[in-house]
Order: C-alpha cells, then structure tokens, then sequence
C-alpha cells in the first residue's frame, strides 16, 4: 500500500464500518429479535402440560400461539418497497460524498520508476509502450547528465535528474473506487446475510411443524400425550448464535474487501494519467454508469432475496392461517360438545326427572295400596293429579324447555366461527413448487393464490353440507323426542282409564291395580327411553359434527402442500373457465330464444296497463263495480293462522317467533339508528336537553332496538325501563302510572318531578301510542307528560318508543314533537336485508325450502319449459319481492307472512305457497265505518271495546256492531282483550288508509 494513503485508509475505513457494515449488523438484529421472539413462543407452548381431559384448553392455548406467531411472522415480512441503494445506504454515500469532496481535485505527482519498467501482466503493447518511454526519457535527460557531467568535471555537487511527473484526477479516482466499486464488490455480504435469514426462518418453520405434529398426537392419540423435544425448540438458540457470529465473519470478510479495492484503488493511484491507466477512465460519466451498475445490481439481488423470504413466509402463514381455523374450530366443536351436554343434561335432570319422579309417586301409590282403601277413588286420584300436573304443565314445560335450549344455535354457531374464520383469511399469497428458498427470486417468478378462493372452492362446500345434515337431524330427532313427551300424558292416562272401566265390569278377570300399576310403569319406560334418545342424539352429533370437522380439516391441510395448491388452482381455472362458458352459451340461447316473447311481453305489458287504467276510471264513475266480500277462502286464510302456525315443526315456530330479539346473531341493520341513540346519550351526560324518541311501525324493532341500545350501555345512572299496556288518558292515571313503576306515591305532579330530580336516571318508556285517546280532552296525560320531560331532562335520560303512526298524529296535533330532541324513525330496511333475516333463521333449522308455484305460474308456458332449479330461483324470487313489498321495515310482519306461507313439511323440506294470487282489493270497498275504526285501532295500536266507544262515541251495541263482522272475517283479531288489526292485513290496511287520505 502506498503510505501517502495510510491515512485514507483508515479514514474511510470507519465509513465502511459505520456506515455499510452497520447496516448489515441492524438488520441481522432485526432477524435475531425475530428469532428469540418466536423462541420464546415456542418454548412455552413446547413446555404446556396439557390435559387429556382438557382438551378444549389445550386448544385455546395452541390456537393463542398460532395467531401470536402468525402476528410476528406478518410483521417481519411484510412486503417491503423496492430495494434501492441510494435509500438503503444514505448515510454511506452522504459521508463517502463528504470524504471524497475534502480532497484535491487534481494532484500532480512524479512517476515511480516502475512506471517505465516492464511489468508483470503487462501486456506486449504495453511492453512496447514502456520501452519508448524510456527511449524518450533518456533523450530527455541528456542535456541534464551533460550539466552535471560539467558539474563534476569542475568538482562541484550533481543536481538529481528530475523525474517525469504524472497528473491524478484523485478525487474522481477515489469515488470510482471507494464509493462505487467497493460496495458493489461488499454486496456479496447481503448474500450471506440473506441465506442465514432464509435458513433460519426454515428452522423456526420446522419447529413450528414438529409442534403440530406434537399436538397432533396430543388430539388423536390414545393417551392424548402433549410431547415436545426441548432440543428441537434449542435449535432456535443455535442459529441465533450463528447469526450472532455472522455478524463478526461479516465485519472480517467486509475488511478483507476493503483491504483488496483500496490496494487496487493505491496502485491506480501510482499509475493513473500514465500509459498504463488513462485519467479519461475515472470521468463523471463513467463514475455515474458505474453508480448505475451498482444500483442495478444491488436492486437486483435484493429483491430477488425479498421475494424469497415473502414466498417463505407467505407458505408459512397459510400453514399458519391453516391451522388457526383447524384449532379454532376444533375448540368450539368441544366447546359446543360441553355446552349440548349441559343443556340436555338440564332437560333430563330439570323436567324428564320430574316427570318421572310424578309417575313414579303414582306407581309407588297404587303399589302401596291397603286392601281396605278404595282402589276406584286412588286410581281416579292418581288420574286427576296427573292431568292436573303432568298433561297440562310438566310435558308442555319440558316441550317448551327443549326448544328453549336452542339446539341447532350451537351448531350454527360452529359454522358462524368457522365463516368468520375464512372471511378472514389472507386473499393474496405467493407460492412456488418446493421449499428451497436458498436464492433469490426473480419477480416475474412469483406465482400468486388465494387462500380464501381455494378454501371456498374446495373445503368449505363440502363442511357446510354435514352442518346442514347435522342440523336437521337434530331438529328431526328433537320433533321425535317432543312427540314422546306429549305421548307420555296419552300412555299415562289412558292406561289409568283401562284400570278404571275395569270397575264397571262384573266380569272382570284383570286386577285393576295391577293394570294400572303396568301402564305407569310403562310409561316411566318411556321416559327412560327419551332419556336414552336425548342422550343418543348427543352421541350422534358429536360423531357427526367431529366427523364431518376431522374431514373438513383433512381438506384444510392439504394446502400447506404447494403441490396440492397448484393442482387445485387449475381445478378452479378451469371451473371458471367452464362456468363463464356455459353461461355465455345460456345466455346467448336464452336471448335468442325469447326476443319474440320479450316482444309479446312488451305487447301484452301495455294492453295490461291500459285495461287497468280504463278499468280504475270505470270504477271511478261508477260503470263497474269493486270486489263486494271478503272471499271465504280469504277470510279463512286470515282467521286460521294461528292454527296453521301451530302445525310448524316447535323449532321452527320458535326460530320465527315474532318477540323483540335479544340474540345478536338475528339482528340485522339499525347501525345508524344505534348510532343516533348513542349519541343523543353522550350529548345528555354533557348536560344537553337529549330526549329521545323512536318511532316505526308496530313490529318494525322498536324493542329489539332499546334491547341492544341498553345492553351496550355504559352508565353509573339508574336504569328503569317500562311499558305502556292499558290505556291512560287523565293525569291522574298518568301519576298512578309512575307511582306503580317506580313504587313510590305521588300524590302530585310536582313530587314526581321531584323524585326524578333527585339523581341520574335513564327512563325508558315504550308504547307512547297508549297516553292518550283520540277524543276532547284525551291528551292531558299526554301533555303532562310532555311538560315532565321539560322539567327532568337535567336529571333523566327520556327514550320513548311509539308506533310511526300515531306519532305523526300526535306531531300534527299537539305539536308532540317539539319536546324531543331527538326523532329516531327506523327506516325501511333494503329488499336484501329482510331476505337475510328469513335466511338467517331458517339457515338454523336445517330444514331444505320448496317454493309452491301459484296457478297463474302454472298456467304459464315459459315456466313449464324451466327446469326445476330454475323454477324454484325464479318462485324464490317471486316470493321475495312479494313479501317485501308487504313487509318493508316490519320485521315481524315478514316472520308471520313466512310463517303463514308454509304449508307443509314433506320429510325434510317445508313447502312454501305462494302470495301472488291473494286478493285483498276487498279492503278498498269497506264502508266508512269499518274504515275508520281500522284507522282508529291503527292510531292507538289497539283498543278494547270500552276504549273503542270512548274514541267513537258509539254504544256498546254499536261498537259491536263495527267490530265483530271484522273479528269474524279476520280483519281483527282480540289479543288480550284488545281489538288489534290482523298483522297479515297491516300493510294493505296502511295502504288504504293513505289511499283514502287519512293517514299519509
């Protein structure tokens, strides 16, 4: 090395180290941080005792690993940006910029004498070269030797002979070298660096496979033995260490580097502006194309390593993301297993145990009898007691306790957590054919799947079918199981009956005691039975369920094999390919095909609309006459729903029942309407006038709506909730009203303000519909009222619930609204949404859906030519648009409307009739009377008759009169002896009465 550079070199050495090296460094801690993160994970599930009895935890704690490693994996290799130099390392080439520009520009220097001697490696023309330097040189000195030949013929000292001298471009020298060339030539450290990184997360990815396999064994083996290696898990420490070492081999390897380009970098120093080394070689020009060249090569190399550790990972994390759904689910199949055993085991140990212990008390009375008691009387005693307890109360109870475990839910449940599961999984990860991953990857290599696409494609089908299979046959077995309990009363009774006619009969060679004491014995039997069936229901299902999940979780494995997710892919290519295909030719048939009848559609469209527009002005002047009565077929269809109702699977009445909900897997929609209430609530506890009032129609939500709101929320104030069942129209009732919901008396308005003045409360108040009666003087209680709420908005949080109709009323004619802050009406939901809750529902039950074509489907030639699947989509559809059109935002509407339609179960399908064809035009043609005292119940939600005569003024015979006829014909029904309107007949009700202009 030429000393004149010593001190360059250890100068820009520390740049090197600083600045290049200690990059490297950096992100090899990263990698370690990485390592011993993931170490200790491992470790401690590695050290987990699990239980065989505790499988379920076992599980919780695996599935907590997976995602927590999942996590770490994630935020180590995440897609990076594209790599550049400049970026990467601005600290080396600011300070190498900052050396290099210290330094002199030109510098002229003389020329060794070895630049005139031949060289080894020096090629002939360069041989050549140098001998005519030298040839030039010794004439170039001539006149010098003869001065100092002079010089030492008079005896006086020679002058030395001046050396050529050679001019050095050293600061562009210096950057070719030092900031350009040699780290291009360190970049062979990032390779280094790289595969460690690569190998090492290959070794945390093999541990975290010897541990699934580990659990593997812990899940399916017979002694469920959780076993870990310990040395396995060591070997995280090991390439730790290593990678800890690398960090040193990297500094040294670093530092031989540079020693080689700086003697490079010295000797061009010595020869540059010679014949051997032209300046013209250092230009800014070439400095730059080599800054390229560096650039290029460095984003070259680290990109392909990035897309190396992305593919690495990516295959990692959908084994990861594989095995969070696989342990996930396992753990609520053993939950769900735990929580089906508990409620059966409540439906044996609460109802069947007390069944059973009252019939084993009757056989114990009729075993234990004297001779002297009379047999005839014990028996019709036993007999009453059992119709008195048994028939009436116990068995409904157990019916009803059955269908209050809700069964199917757990299952439902199952598939919910599993969907949501899926739902969330990755949709774009990078795969490649074998696990090297020991170079880099071009990013035109990289191939890409969707896990989700392939899990939806090929798994996830096939699960959902042996849920619905399981889900059916837990309701077929429970409608069984509820059937036996009902003949229980019919086996116990009639068997006593058969004792008792014994006594009339002379003859008798039967021992009536005996006869009884048999058939009570038979029917404990029978009880017994239904134990054993309820518990081999529980059996059935969790082989089902653990079969169908053990099968689902085999398909799920399959793509932590790349090969198998390349395969699958072309399956799915070429399924879509088939698809779009297929449905290209339909359509393309399909168009060709009914252009003509598109044409005659068009054509018998317009006729139609015309005829109903001369019919309608027909009407209008009186040429034709409307619909006169209610048709016999209709007035039975409306009259008869509870009894068709009934004659529905107990599940599926239950699934549809149309009370407010308090299960959030069934509530569909009112985001902003929640979001309205929250903060009306927030604005209050920051002192603000915030009543609040919620409007919709009568079974739109209104309850279910308050259900959520207070079960969400937060508050230290006193909640009260309550509802207005009768009507009150006087203050006085008001008072009475209040003094009876918060148990206290109040003599006078003004102690009730008191009282609510006292402290924070939230006061929910529903049905306001009910605080007046449309007549003079019906709103005083309505108005006091309205002043209370003045009065106690400081103190009280007021949300009130009414009926959308009687608040527009009530807004129109006392101005109701100006005491409410807040107007919250639930709005209509969208045509999906009610489709969405009927599916929801009845996705529970497991039973299979027959849409029922009405005659005027079957009257039509197009739909004849359908094929079945295409005639049940278009009944679907059809059906659906029907039932929105009726029910809109009423949700309980739509429940009873699908109620209603079902008019059959065939094994495991219920067969649901069409609303096409039903005629309610009738209601357009209702005399006055009848009109208004549909609008007057609509305005008061329901009224009894004395309430009824009250708003009307008509005697108790006359109101009668009005009411009846329509109770008869099931355009009213009497629901706690208030006359309500049919629910099957709201909306065509509203519709008329904003036809007629009575409501708008």
């Amino acid at each position: 090395m030429n000393t004149e550079l010593k001190d360059q070199y250890n100068k820009f050495k520390l740049i090197v180290e600083d600045d290049f090296v200690a990059v490297l460094h950096a992100k090899i801690e990263a990698q370690v941080s990485f390592l011993e993160k993931v170490e200790a994970l491992q470790r401690k599930i590695a050290g987990e005792r699990l239980k065989a009895d505790l499988i379920s935890d076992g599980l919780r704690k695996t599935c907590t690993y997976k995602r927590a490693l999942l996590d770490l994996v994630e935020q180590r290799f995440e897609l990076p940006e594209r790599a550049n130099f400049d970026s990467d390392f601005t600290s080396f080439n600011l300070h190498a910029e900052e050396y290099t520009d210290q330094l002199a520009e030109v510098v002229d220097l003389p020329q060794n004498i070895k630049r005139f001697e031949p060289q080894q490696g020096d090629s002939a023309l360069l041989r050549f070269g140098k001998w005519w330097k030298r040839f030039f040189y010794t004439i170039s000195k001539w006149p010098e030797k003869t001065r100092n030949g002079f010089r030492r013929l008079f005896k006086k000292q020679t002058v030395p002979l001046r050396p050529w001298r050679h001019r050095v471009r050293l600061r562009n020298l210096t950057t070719y070298y030092l900031k350009e060339k040699l780290p291009t030539e360190l970049q062979v450290l990032l390779t280094r660096m790289y595969q460690d990184f690569s190998i090492s997360s290959k070794v945390c990815w093999e541990v975290d496979s010897k541990i699934d396999r580990a659990f593997e064994a812990y899940l399916h083996g017979e002694e469920h033995a959780y076993i870990v290696d310990e040395t396995i898990v060591a070997r995280i420490h090991d390439v730790v260490a290593h990678l800890r070492k690398l960090k040193n081999e990297l500094q040294e390897e670093a530092d031989a580097i540079y020693t080689r380009i700086f003697e490079q970098y010295s000797t061009a120093y010595e020869k540059t502006g010679t014949i051997e080394i032209s300046n013209g070689r250092f230009r800014s020009r070439k400095i730059k194309k080599q800054h390229r060249s560096l650039k290029s090569h460095y984003r070259s190399l680290v990109n392909g390593w990035n897309n190396t550790l992305l593919v690495l990972s990516d295959d990692w994390e959908i084994d990861l993301e594989i095995y969070v759904i696989i342990y996930t689910s396992l753990e609520v199949y053993y939950n769900t297993r735990e929580n089906l055993k508990t409620r059966l085991e409540i439906v044996t140990s609460r109802k069947l145990n007390e069944i059973k212990s009252v019939l084993e008390d009757t056989r114990m009375h009729l075993r234990d009898h004297q001779k002297g008691e009379d047999l005839k009387e014990l028996i019709k005693s036993e007999l009453g007691n059992l119709r008195e307890r048994l028939t009436p109360s116990l068995l409904p109870e157990a019916n009803d306790l059955i269908l209050a475990q809700d069964f199917p839910a757990l299952v439902n449940n199952l598939e919910s957590e599993t969907d949501r599961l899926i739902q969330g999984i990755s949709t774009r990860r990078s795969v490649m054919k074998g696990e090297a991953y020991d170079q880099p990857i071009r990013t035109n290599a990289l191939n890409f799947v969707s896990p989700y696409e392939l899990i939806n494609f090929e798994s996830w089908p096939l699960f959902q079918k042996i849920l619905k299979s399981v889900k059916l046959s837990i309701t077929d077995n429970l409608n069984e199981v509820q059937n036996d309990i009902i003949d229980v009363g019919q086996i116990a009774e009639f068997n006593l009956e058969s004792a008792l006619s014994l006594f009339d009969d002379d003859a008798r060679s039967d021992d009536p005691a005996r006869i009884a004491a048999e058939g009570i014995e038979r029917t404990i039997e029978k009880v017994e039975t239904i134990s054993d069936k309820l518990k081999g229901l529980q059996q059935s299902i969790d082989d089902d369920l653990y079969r169908g999940l053990e099968k689902f979780n085999g398909s799920l494995i399959k793509f932590t094999n790349n090969e198998n997710i390349y395969d699958i892919r072309v399956r799915i290519a070429k399924g879509k390919a088939l698809d779009r295909s297929t449905r290209f030719k339909e359509k393309l048939v399909h168009n060709i095909r009914n252009f003509l009848p598109t044409v005659m559609i068009y054509i018998r469209t317009r006729y139609r609309k015309v005829a109903a527009f001369v019919m309608e002005t027909s009407k209008k002047i009186g040429i034709t006459g409307q619909q006169k009565d209610i048709s016999t077929e209709l007035a039975d269809f409306l009259a008869e729903t509870e009894k068709s109702i009934g004659k529905l699977p107990f599940v599926y009445q239950r699934l549809f029942r149309t009370d407010p909900l308090t299960d959030v897997n069934f509530f569909e929609g009112r985001k902003t309407e929640m979001l309205q209430l929250n903060n009306a609530y927030n604005n209050w506890t920051k002192g603000r006038f915030a009543s609040v009032v919620i409007t919709g129609e009568k079974g739109s939500g209104v309850t279910t709506l308050l259900n959520f709101f207070l079960n969400d929320l937060t508050t230290s104030s006193k909640v009260y909730r309550f509802s207005v069942e009768g009507h009150v129209e006087t203050p006085t009732e008001m008072l009475s009203f209040f003094s009876l919901q918060f148990d206290s008396k109040f003599d006078t308005f003004d102690k009730l303000i008191v009282f609510l003045n006292q402290q924070k409360r939230v006061v929910v108040l529903e049905n306001i519909q009910k605080l007046y009666l449309k007549r003079v003087s019906g709103f005083a209680a309505l108005r006091l009222f309205s002043e209370l709420i003045s009065h106690t908005s400081k103190y009280t949080f007021w949300v009130v619930g009414g009926t959308r109709y009687a608040w527009e009323y009530l807004h129109k004619t006392i101005n109701l609204s100006d005491h409410f802050s807040y107007h919250i009406p639930l709005k209509d939901f969208d045509n999906q949404a009610i489709v969405n809750m009927i599916n929801k529902r009845h996705k529970v039950s497991g039973y299979n859906i027959r849409f029922e074509p009405a005659p005027s489907d079957l009257n039509q030639r197009k739909f004849k030519k359908l094929s079945d699947t295409e005639q049940q989509a278009g009944l679907r559809d059809s059906y659906f648009n029907n039932l929105n059109k009726i029910a809109k935002s009423n949700v309980s509407l739509a429940l009873i409307y699908w109620l209603r339609s079902a008019k059959e179960i065939t094994g495991n399908t219920i067969v649901i009739g069409s609303m096409k064809d039903k005629d309610f035009s009738f209601m357009n043609n209702l005399p006055a009377n009848k009109v208004f005292a549909l609008a007057s119940l609509l305005f008061h939600d329901g009224m009894s008759e004395e309430g009824f005569c009250k708003v009307t003024g008509y005697s108790p015979g006359k109101a009668r009169a009005v009411l009846q006829p329509m109770f008869e014909d099931g355009i009213i029904v009497l629901n706690k002896n208030e006359y309500q309107i049919n629910p099957l007949l709201y909306r065509q009700t509203v519709s008329m009465l904003k036809m007629k202009n009575i409501i708008h």
